[in-house]
């Protein structure tokens, strides 16, 4: 492809017309690289269902653990009628994202803690 080329235009609404063509060529062509670079398309998991073993190898834990998880419900899941349980790509995230599994460090808590209860430090 030849970025720098150069038109000249007459007419504006051609002009951004093409501006916006070329625009979306190029974010395609960005998520084509990025979906080659991660080996698979980055919507392609959000509305995935995974088990729990595949769950837990995302997340590099034991399957014990997840289940361990589920069973306290720190996790969101799904369990049909069929008796197995599901999980999905927004639950992991969540789950990795959210409070209960974030460590902070000693300097955050107690900024947060002066911060809260006006502390002052010694």
């Amino acid at each position: 492809m030849d970025y720098c080329k150069m038109k000249i235009y007459s007419d504006r609404e051609k002009a951004e017309s093409d501006l916006l063509k070329a625009l979306k060529r190029y974010i395609d062509v960005i998520n084509q690289n990025i979906t080659s670079m991660i080996g698979a398309k980055a919507d392609d998991t959000s509305n995935k269902y995974y088990s729990v073993a595949e769950a837990a190898k995302r997340m590099n834990i034991s399957a014990s653990t997840l289940y361990g998880y589920i069973s306290k419900k720190l996790i969101s899941f799904y369990k049909p009628q069929n008796g197995k349980v599901y999980l999905t790509q927004e639950a992991i995230d969540d789950f990795i994202l959210s409070d209960s599994g974030y460590n902070k460090s000693r300097s955050s808590i107690e900024k947060e803690a002066i911060t809260q209860f006006h502390i002052k430090k010694i």
